[in-house]
């Protein structure tokens, strides 16, 4: 009798064992699946940081300012360096002219119908530097003052505005040079005009060409203000 209770006790317990077999193989299986979820977040986690390292990295490259930081063209002091002028005699101011410009030419601001009669030829330019002096002197047109009168200005050269600053009792001019060619903005002041002069330089051109040239001299005798452009050595 003994030997019957332990045989079903020993089939009792086999039952039992292969009854709860399933479900403990399922706390094991979601285990084992809670433990392959956190390793594959793990693993995301970390594709995700080297994703944004590769990101940080990116905007190292942009940090870069290769093309900002470089300003070659900028820098190059090409634009603010002093150009080399011809040396000045000593009596630069004196007759005759010292031409260092053969050629240029004087140009008045006027209204557009205006422009194609507002411009006229100067000969003979001095434009020198002696001892960090600079001096410009010319003729005006006669067709603009009656005779041709002979303006000089002196001054410096000026890294700031990469231009020659020069003036005198005449009045002023900024020089500003582009490659060879200058282009000097000049006010004037104390000009003097000879009306007389000046129609007899308007009687010798064209009625039509008169009238006009006659209406730029005006222009300027009220406001003396004109540019004078030249190409350099």
């Amino acid at each position: 009798m003994k030997a019957m209770q332990g045989f079903w006790g020993f089939q009792f317990l086999a039952y039992s064992c292969l009854a709860l077999l399933p479900a403990c193989s399922g706390e094991s299986g979601e285990a084992a699946g809670s433990g392959g979820a956190v390793a594959q977040d793990a693993a995301t986690g970390g594709a995700s940081s080297d994703a944004g390292g590769a990101s940080s990295a990116g905007g190292a490259a942009n940090s870069g300012g290769a093309t900002n930081s470089g300003g070659a063209t900028n820098t190059g002091g090409s634009a603010s360096s002093k150009p080399s002028l011809a040396v000045c005699p000593p009596d630069v101011l004196n007759e005759p002219a010292h031409a260092d410009i053969p050629t240029g030419t004087y140009s008045v601001p006027v209204p557009a119908a205006l422009t194609p009669y507002a411009s006229y030829p100067i000969q003979d330019i001095t434009f020198c530097e002696a001892a960090g002096v600079t001096t410009l002197a010319y003729r005006l047109p006669a067709l603009l003052t009656g005779a041709q009168e002979r303006v000089a200005f002196q001054g410096a050269w000026n890294a700031s505005s990469a231009s020659f600053e020069l003036s005198s009792a005449d009045g002023t001019s900024s020089c500003k040079p582009v490659g060879k060619v200058y282009t000097c903005t000049e006010h004037f002041t104390n000009l003097k005009i000879d009306a007389s002069k000046l129609s007899k330089e308007l009687a010798a051109l064209p009625p039509a060409d008169a009238a006009n040239k006659a209406k730029v001299a005006e222009v300027f005798g009220q406001d003396p203000i004109g540019v004078l452009t030249f190409t350099g050595p």
